[in-house]
């Protein structure tokens, strides 16, 4: 018999290799850092009321200089009330100031064919000279536009409640709840005063 031919060593395993060090903590923090994106991209939408090109009213009315359009000069809130029925189709109240006298009622161009309601005022002290009036019906109408975020409904969900932004410049942004009318106004000495002397309907002043 021949010998047996000299027969070749069994082939090595494959080796899969191993990983580098490092690689796996490198994979957990992409994950992580995806899903802290994701859930910062859900919470800053879940502020919003609005389409994701609709203009923040509260932001617009912090940066931007509120200028309207005068659609009637007088002192009587029946007369401005009578005004904001005729040009938007709502009964808005007026809002009350103490120590600042009523002038007139406009409108202010917030964008893309949106115009606000705005009541005007002459008041010694410079706390505050416009006031913006709407209700939820309005704000539902122009929310393709301009929205108020959810946070700032959360906080007047209660009549009679306040919720105060800050704006541009140290000044403050006051909003208020009567009814189903919301009021928007920047409060240029402080919140804190312009709250005080809001007057609303059985309640007297705030403060």
């Amino acid at each position: 018999m021949e010998p047996n031919a000299e027969q070749s060593p069994p082939p090595a395993p494959i080796d899969g290799g191993e990983a580098p060090p490092g690689s796996g903590l490198m994979r957990t923090m992409i994950v992580l850092i995806m899903v802290l994106a994701i859930g910062a991209a859900a919470y800053l939408l879940s502020g919003r009321s609005g389409p994701r090109d609709a203009t923040n009213l509260v932001g617009l009315v912090g940066t931007e200089k509120i200028e309207p359009v005068t659609l009637l000069e007088a002192s009587d809130p029946g007369e401005i009330e009578d005004m904001l029925r005729e040009e938007t189709g709502f009964r808005l109240r007026v809002p009350t100031i103490v120590g600042a006298d009523i002038v007139g009622v406009g409108t202010w161009d917030a964008g893309r064919n949106v115009r606000i309601p705005v009541v005007m005022y002459d008041d010694p002290s410079g706390d505050v000279t416009r006031v913006i009036v709407m209700n939820y019906a309005i704000l539902d109408q122009i929310s393709a536009a301009v929205f108020l975020d959810k946070s700032i409904r959360t906080e007047l969900e209660q009549d009679r409640s306040y919720a105060v932004v800050p704006g541009a410049e140290n000044r403050e942004i006051v909003l208020w709840r009567e009814g189903d009318d919301i009021f928007l106004a920047i409060a240029d000495n402080g919140a804190g005063r312009l709250i005080s002397r809001i007057k609303q309907p059985g309640s007297g002043t705030q403060g």
